[in-house]
């Protein structure tokens, strides 16, 4: 799962309650081929660390499922997150996962809302 990136910016034109994420991906999870992404996030206390993993079951994680845009290893994917609170900083972990259901451990950005 080499040579993912994931940046995470205010919006243009602004949105005080939006974040305008971009990744690039990777070509596979494992050794399976990719079937998708996990994008999990959640408002950050002050120092707060960004979600341990993809998966659900943490308490307070959003988590999102983003198909393989435009087949694996495409260019730049642009997400836009709706509905955060103003002002607020958020952190995000995106794991590519496989059919076999084999997540990798992700990459992690962070951003603050308008406002």
């Amino acid at each position: 799962m080499s040579r993912m990136k994931l940046t995470a910016a205010p919006p243009t034109p602004p949105a005080p309650d939006a974040l305008a994420l971009s990744f690039t991906g990777a070509a596979r999870a494992s050794g399976a081929p990719l079937a998708g992404y996990k994008l999990a996030y959640r408002a950050a206390p002050p120092g707060g660390y960004p979600p341990a993993r993809c998966g659900a079951g943490a308490p307070k994680l959003n988590v999102t499922v983003i198909p393989v845009p435009g087949g694996a290893g495409a260019g730049a994917t642009p997400i836009m997150i709706r509905g955060l609170a103003a002002g607020r900083r958020y952190r995000f972990r995106l794991c590519a996962f496989d059919a076999a259901g084999n997540h990798a451990a992700g990459i992690v950005a962070a951003g603050k809302t308008a406002g």
